[in-house]
């Protein structure tokens, strides 16, 4: 038997309606080029699943030292018990051409912040549990998904932009913790490259120090010694 989480489906429906319109989440290991095949059986309900995430109206955690808390006064992700400042996002001004010729960097600023509804909690668990929150960058609406797994040191965020902007650029921005260099993903190797501040271009990761980001959706970014932006 393999544990398994129900979680929203993807198209609003009745909860109370059949399998077939509901998503499992399920937790299991498929090696590299492998394949697994998983039954559903419906003779019998599933084995109850220990908790291993915790919810609260404005943070959720799990086991392995994985948090996120979007409280009004206080906005922090924990990975492995350290505490980092919550990513934020950027809108800039992008006077360049659709190649941005004569340029090897956007402007530090001004930028426009976003602001933010309440976040509200979604999936409790056992094995995910996720909080949602909805805001405007802009004219833009934005629509960000937090997740923290069962076991997993990491925090997913799944990022929606309804982008409604003309002559901008967004930027999604971490911190950098005063590193001077990063390794980045790019087609068929990483690259060491200083944060220098210049616009590179990107394919699936960064790796700032002890955090990494994978982000297959972005495909340039820029750093210096306190912030990283990924161009969204």
């Amino acid at each position: 038997e393999v544990p398994f989480q129900t979680v929203p489906s993807g198209a609003g429906n009745d909860p109370g309606w059949g399998w077939d319109l509901r998503r499992l989440l399920v937790r299991t290991g498929i090696s590299a080029n492998g394949l697994k095949v998983l039954h559903l059986d419906l003779a019998a309900p599933p084995t109850a699943i220990a908790p291993q995430v915790q919810t609260a109206a404005d943070a959720i955690a799990n086991d392995a030292g994985a948090a996120v808390e979007l409280a009004p006064w206080r906005s922090v992700l924990k990975l492995n018990g350290n505490e980092i400042a919550t990513p934020t996002l950027h809108l800039l001004d992008d006077p360049s051409d659709t190649w941005s010729h004569d340029i090897d960097r956007y402007a530090a600023g001004p930028f426009v912040a976003p602001t933010w509804d309440a976040p509200r909690l979604q999936d409790k668990g056992p094995l995910m549990a996720s909080l949602i929150q909805e805001g405007r960058i802009g004219q833009s609406r934005l629509a960000a998904e937090w997740r923290v797994y069962a076991g997993e040191t990491w925090v997913e965020l799944i990022l929606d932009v309804f982008w409604a902007e003309r002559f901008k650029v967004l930027k999604f921005v971490l911190p950098a913790g005063g590193a001077r260099k990063r390794i980045d993903g790019t087609p068929g190797m990483a690259l060491v490259r200083a944060n220098d501040g210049k616009e590179r271009p990107l394919q699936d990761y960064t790796q700032l120090g002890t955090m990494g980001v994978v982000c297959p959706d972005v495909f340039a970014l820029d750093g210096t010694p306190d912030r990283v932006r990924l161009t969204l």
